[in-house]
């Protein structure tokens, strides 16, 4: 009953005067989140019940901080597009944010009559505009109260806490999806072929949050996806002083080749560290590959 009122109310909203408008969500949706799904997901189904399309609008990048980026822009666009939104307007961040927020809402929702928002969202100079701001140019705002997991409230910022100290179990949790990162193969040292490792080296677009220590992961290859054991850090016991990334395809001793890669983390082994040899450091990473394969085993029952 409740859903057939709301179908009702933004049919006669959305096709009054015989003028078909759009539903309209707005967000930096830095990484895409459980929180940020369920506003996704709502203005989705608005659209659907009322037969409108649907319309997300985002920024190309997110104000500076110091934790790095969850998506970059192509991995945003494109959650956004699988949680079935019709289309994606990017707004140049650095013109856009000190803009009076009245002024945003004359020029970019002229052409709605429903608007799905967060519950925290501020934009406009000074972030000074907010959903009541929005209301005065809406027929409609819904308001999408926060998400919650483990009873704390799902944000870009909790997460990439997480993701830095290397707690990704729960990090995927208020994702709600694996966190993960694409990247093109480069040619390494062979250190890991020399130790009976082989390694596919990655390099990952500049700005992503990379965790640093040995994960549990998938790695896909040209859209095959291997379990495997990735390795993130400096290096300690060779100084090279440069964040490498490698992975290692488990149970396959050739690496199959490919340049469009893409690695999930799906729990930390442990912490990087030096060694004093290259048999201790060949002894350890025997152990790493043994903690991967028995958290495979458990997840594959």
């Amino acid at each position: 009953m409740e859903s057939e009122i709301v179908g009702f109310f933004n049919n006669l909203i959305i096709h009054n005067m015989g003028i078909k408008k759009e539903v309209v969500t707005i967000g930096m949706f830095d990484g895409v989140h459980a929180g940020h799904k369920e506003v996704l997901k709502t203005a989705v189904n608005y659209a659907h019940e009322s037969g409108v399309r649907s319309t997300a609008i985002t920024f190309d990048h997110i104000p500076k901080n110091s934790y790095g980026a969850i998506t970059t822009l192509e991995e945003k666009i494109a959650l956004i597009r699988k949680s079935g939104i019709d289309n994606v307007k990017i707004l140049p961040f650095e013109k856009i944010k000190n803009i009076p927020p009245e002024i945003f809402c004359r020029k970019y929702l002229k052409n709605n009559a429903v608007v799905i928002l967060g519950y925290n969202f501020r934009f406009g100079k000074g972030r000074s505009g907010d959903t009541d701001t929005v209301k005065n140019y809406s027929a409609v705002v819904v308001v999408i109260k926060p998400v919650k997991y483990k009873n704390r409230v799902v944000s870009s910022t909790l997460i990439k806490k997480l993701l830095i100290s290397g707690d990704i179990k729960n990090a995927n949790k208020y994702l709600n999806r694996n966190y993960g990162f694409s990247g093109i193969a480069v040619k390494g040292f062979g250190i890991g072929r020399k130790l009976g490792y082989p390694t596919i080296n990655m390099r990952v677009p500049f700005g992503k949050i990379l965790p640093e220590g040995i994960f549990a992961s998938f790695t896909s290859v040209n859209g095959r996806k291997y379990k495997s054991a990735t390795y993130i850090g400096k290096k300690p016991t060779f100084g090279t002083g440069i964040t490498t990334v490698e992975t290692h395809i488990i149970s396959r001793r050739k690496i199959p080749g490919g340049s469009n890669l893409f690695v999930e983390l799906l729990l930390k082994i442990r912490n990087d560290r030096k060694f004093a040899s290259l048999p201790g450091l060949a002894k350890q990473i025997e152990k790493d590959i043994s903690a991967c394969k028995k958290y495979f085993s458990g997840i594959d029952r």
